[in-house]
């Protein structure tokens, strides 16, 4: 709550000095405090208006930041259609200025809205995208590890294992824990 009052009196100087700089910043961290309180609605708003002044001063940073924000609203407000327009407007975007490393964690971001709405071959789809897109090892298993545990909760097992056993050869150099949870998936698979 202390932190909205001074965020609050950081906006309103920020908009009696016309600093749009930092007008956009404000309304963004202000954004960011709702949704922590979980008052998805102002929040929204906030970010809505962060997203217009990123617009106007054409900050792509404010931009993508501001639209994945409110696609996470939308997630946290249970409507997971408007949260996967809102992912896609920022995948289009951080695809736009080459932010790789975004668009994979949108992919993913994107998988998970699908799979809340049981619309299990867009998972699909948006988990192998974001498989493609990783660059690191441990990042691309994560995502064959999701795959392979949206196949299983199919009752797809064998398509599980295949997944679970790609998701092996990225970690044989990672951390034996992730390696321990992943062989104890395998195995369930096949029992």
């Amino acid at each position: 709550v202390n932190a909205i009052k001074h965020l609050e009196k950081a906006k309103q100087l920020a908009i009696n000095l016309k600093i749009k700089e930092k007008e956009g910043l404000i309304f963004k961290r202000l954004g960011d405090a709702h949704f922590n309180n979980n008052k998805v609605t102002k929040a929204i708003k906030l970010y809505e208006e962060a997203l217009n002044i990123g617009q106007l001063l054409k900050d792509p940073l404010l931009q993508l930041d501001s639209l994945i924000a409110i696609g996470k609203c939308f997630i946290k407000s249970n409507d997971e259609e408007k949260a996967i327009n809102y992912f896609h407007r920022a995948n289009t975007f951080a695809s736009k200025i080459g932010d790789h490393e975004t668009e994979e964690h949108l992919y993913g971001e994107i998988a998970e809205a699908y799979s809340e709405i049981g619309r299990i071959d867009k998972t699909k789809e948006y988990l192998e995208k974001a498989i493609d897109k990783a660059r690191l090892k441990k990042k691309k298993a994560k995502w064959r590890v999701k795959l392979g545990d949206l196949h299983f909760n199919k009752r797809k097992y064998k398509e599980a294992q295949e997944e679970y056993k790609k998701a092996l050869e990225f970690f044989k150099d990672m951390d034996k824990v992730d390696q321990c949870h992943l062989y104890a998936k395998l195995g369930h698979s096949i029992s």
